[in-house]
């Protein structure tokens, strides 16, 4: 932390208009700025899913095919799984995720809520059920890679 001190910048919170809010970010863009969601997916995301064989390498002009499924928002449906399976209300992870309508979070998700294991949570907060859905969707990302 001392090589790479937090940075704090002050943004609108929740909406373009909202109240000012300060925070203090540990992860920065080269500008010592606020990193937006679209640069860090094309700069870090995709040439990492890249490194790790699970898109193409960047075409000749540099760009990378469409990874929606692996993209950031996978991280965000991932986020909220294991939110859900640690036993967060769907009420609390409406809030956490943005959502306006906690009716949204729950179409969504109601895949994911805990009782869709077969078998009962354990008490840790990273459950085998959240671990399961992720392997699947790397051992589906994995089989067709190699097809």
């Amino acid at each position: 932390m001392d090589a790479y001190k937090p940075v704090e910048v002050t943004l609108p919170w929740r909406k373009p208009d909202g109240p000012k809010v300060s925070a203090r970010l540990l992860f920065t863009n080269t500008a010592s700025w606020v990193v937006w969601r679209s640069n860090f997916n094309i700069q870090e995301w995709k040439p990492a899913l890249a490194t790790a064989g699970l898109i193409a390498e960047a075409r000749g002009d540099g760009k990378y095919e469409s990874a929606r499924e692996r993209g950031m928002h996978s991280l965000r449906h991932f986020y909220a799984s294991v939110l859900l399976d640690a036993g967060a209300s769907i009420k609390a992870v409406s809030q956490y995720l943005g959502h306006s309508d906690p009716g949204l979070t729950l179409r969504v998700y109601v895949y994911l809520m805990p009782y869709w294991c077969d078998s009962p949570p354990p008490s840790s907060s990273v459950s085998s059920c959240a671990l399961r859905i992720a392997a699947s969707n790397c051992l589906t990302a994995y089989t067709q890679q190699g097809s």
